[in-house]
């Protein structure tokens, strides 16, 4: 399995399905399933950002969920077909890279252990155990975390800034 750090609150905001892009300066031909790893390091302009969004990271220095990359695009094609919302979450400044995340399934629990730049390989003993705490198999969280998911949709749909 894949992994890709990304630093406070941005992996919360991909857990939380508040970000489907994440931009980087470098492209990608990955695709595929990948671990979603919540860097250990929390700047303080980071930790500024995540209280003017609202967004709580429970977690520093683990994999939080499970998502798809599934495009990799040039960030000038996507800013014009993202959100306002959304372009908070990237540099989507010329030059850029933006990577789809689709398919995001969050972890019951946080699975600690050390990230990397780029995308890395996850252990095998630590991918057994987020393959545990996800409910098995091929990514797909257990029935409770997809009821819970799908629950938080519903309310931002609805316009309910709390779940």
């Amino acid at each position: 399995m894949k992994a890709l750090s990304l630093t406070e609150p941005w992996a919360t905001a991909v857990r939380d399905l508040l970000k489907h892009w994440e931009t980087r300066s470098w492209p990608t031909h990955f695709r595929g399933e990948f671990a979603l790893h919540a860097a250990k390091g929390f700047p303080r302009w980071c930790k500024d950002f995540a209280a003017e969004q609202g967004v709580n990271v429970d977690a520093l220095g683990a994999i939080i969920a499970i998502g798809e990359i599934t495009a990799c695009r040039q960030t000038e094609t996507v800013v014009k077909e993202i959100s306002e919302q959304e372009k908070k979450w990237g540099d989507y400044a010329a030059g850029r890279f933006a990577f789809k995340i689709e398919n995001v399934k969050p972890l019951r629990e946080p699975v600690y252990c050390k990230g990397a730049l780029g995308f890395w390989t996850v252990p095998p003993e630590v991918e057994a155990r987020v393959r545990e705490v996800s409910g098995g198999g091929g990514g797909c969280g257990g029935a409770e975390v997809s009821a819970c998911h799908a629950l938080v949709l519903r309310r931002r749909e609805a316009g309910d800034a709390e779940p």
